[in-house]
């Protein structure tokens, strides 16, 4: 978990529910997940539809970009991109 301790952070619990989750979870499939949103994203975007659809995408996005980096960190994991 991060330095910051802020409770009034998103990213605070997120960091712990996906601390208890964690070892069943493996980053990269979470890259991929989030790879993959952005097909339903662009389509919203290009055919104008519902923009709440648009934002819980992104707001889910955001999410899952932040639980990855959670889950690498905790585990010490890299990769030879990410290096």
């Amino acid at each position: 978990m991060p330095d910051n301790q802020n409770t009034l952070s998103l990213d605070y619990y997120i960091y712990k529910f996906f601390y208890i989750w964690s070892p069943y979870i493996n980053p990269n499939f979470i890259t991929f997940i989030n790879t993959l949103l952005i097909i339903p994203i662009l389509y919203n975007l290009y055919y104008n539809l519902d923009i709440n659809i648009f934002i819980m995408l992104n707001i889910g996005r955001a999410i899952l970009d932040i639980s990855d980096g959670a889950i690498a960190r905790k585990y010490n994991m890299t990769s030879t991109f990410g290096k």
